[in-house]
């Protein structure tokens, strides 16, 4: 599955002005230059949503998930794989430390989970709103 979504982001973007790097198990982070970054952004949740169904076998697909045991033992009904991109903009001075860029994409992720879309673009970005997205 990361496999499946690390060769999706990278076929998605421009290799010529986009970065694309592996934070660790099924996190990513793109530093897209591209112009039509948010279309892009959006094709990579779809096309997730639709080719991570096929790793699933017919029953899981039709039930949409599969059931088994969680991390704590309990079994519990886990869906088929979706895709979050909480994405915001980067400009020169808004942030003073990387820690900063961390967290505030921490929270846009965060609230990228929670949309029906799987996608979320804060409305502002400033220094006295880092912690937070609004």
């Amino acid at each position: 599955m990361i496999r499946l979504l690390a060769r999706i982001i990278k076929t998605s973007c421009d290799p010529q002005c986009d970065f694309v790097g592996h934070v660790g198990g099924d996190d990513f982070v793109v530093l897209f230059q591209s112009v039509d970054w948010r279309t892009r952004s959006e094709r990579i949740i779809d096309e997730l949503r639709v080719e991570a169904r096929l790793l699933f076998d017919s029953r899981a697909q039709g039930a949409g998930g599969i059931h088994a045991d969680g991390r704590q033992g309990v079994a519990r009904f886990f869906p088929c794989a979706t895709l979050s991109i909480g994405a915001f903009m980067v400009r020169p001075g808004v942030f003073r430390k990387a820690g900063e860029v961390a967290s505030f994409a921490a929270a846009a992720k965060h609230r990228a989970k929670t949309s029906d879309s799987g996608f979320y673009l804060p409305s502002a970005v400033s220094p006295s709103a880092w912690g937070r997205v609004e």
